[in-house]
């Protein structure tokens, strides 16, 4: 006889476009079940988004060495993408032995509300909803399309989200799919600043197609709003288009990092050059899997250096 777990669904930050959710268990189950249901999907042609990073789910799994009571060193690994908001039946048989604890993580979509996720497991496997430690690291994304994941075939391909998983920190993400996304940033932080309270910022500073007058107007300022004691990294990865336009970019932001103890400038053009743009990119407008990987490591690299001195 199985048991049904329904688990927890955040409410997503009215004032973003898209904050996809996060959800995790330790169980021992050689199978079980994800029941779930997602609504409002975002109408429109996204060529450049995988059918489960729109509506549907990614599943990973690690295995739980009990012995530490924490997760365990190994590397994460791809159970299963659902595209479908039907029963599906997840079997762990091949990858777990008998007995053995595991953890799942299961990331919802970007452009679809999940509206409800519960998973069945037999009354005799262990089941454990995991929260969140309190003393976790806790970092901020902000920005524009890539931030919101716009490109990655699945949401655990998102660059945000390898950070979350690989370095078990806390981690919110205010993303919006617009061109002047600086505006919508520069809102949301009017109305929440005096409540903001992180390790870490890491800023999308530009994307392809925002207009000049976003960056004179609201990069400044943004970077003002978010002057505090924690670290503020700003980055971009552009193509080689609009010259005049990078040339502002990096003028105000080497200038706030000149004169600032906790600011971090981080210039990702790279992926756009000829060694990488035709393996990470899809156009001029999009990274794909490949080039969410190269911004995670890069990222990743200061992360670490900045919160942890590795």
């Amino acid at each position: 006889m199985t048991k049904e777990y329904t688990l927890y669904i955040a409410e997503s930050n009215v004032e973003s476009d898209g904050n996809n959710v996060y959800l995790s268990f330790i169980t021992d189950a050689q199978r079980f079940i994800i029941n779930y249901a997602v609504s409002d999907i975002r109408n429109g042609n996204f060529p450049h988004v995988g059918i489960t990073a729109r509506e549907g789910l990614a599943v990973l799994y690690k295995n739980y060495d009990e012995c530490i009571g924490n997760v365990s060193q190994g590397e994460w690994m791809p159970v299963d993408l659902l595209a479908r908001d039907y029963k599906s039946l997840i079997n762990m048989s091949h990858m777990i032995k008998r007995g053995q604890k595991y953890k799942i993580i299961i990331y919802g979509p970007i452009l679809a509300h999940l509206e409800r996720l519960s998973v069945e497991i037999d009354e005799s496997d262990y089941y454990c909803s995991k929260s969140m430690r309190s003393n976790l690291k806790k970092i901020l994304f902000l920005g524009g399309a890539k931030t919101f994941g716009i490109g990655v075939t699945s949401t655990a391909m998102m660059f945000s989200n390898i950070i979350r998983r690989n370095n078990e920190i806390e981690v919110d993400r205010i993303s919006y799919n617009q061109r002047n996304f600086l505006k919508n940033i520069s809102d949301f932080l009017d109305d929440t600043i005096e409540t903001i309270n992180y390790d870490m910022i890491i800023l999308e500073s530009d994307g392809i197609g925002q207009d000049k007058k976003m960056i004179e107007c609201y990069l400044d300022k943004i970077l003002s709003q978010l002057s505090k004691d924690c670290v503020i990294l700003i980055w971009h990865s552009l193509p080689k288009t609009d010259l005049e336009k990078k040339k502002l970019l990096s003028g105000i932001v080497k200038n706030r990092v000149l004169y600032s103890t906790n600011c971090i400038y981080l210039n990702l053009d790279f992926i756009f050059s000829e060694e990488y743009i035709d393996l990470c990119t899809y156009s001029v407008n999009f990274v794909n899997d490949a080039g969410n990987i190269l911004i995670y490591e890069s990222l990743n690299q200061e992360i670490k250096r900045c919160l942890w001195n590795i």
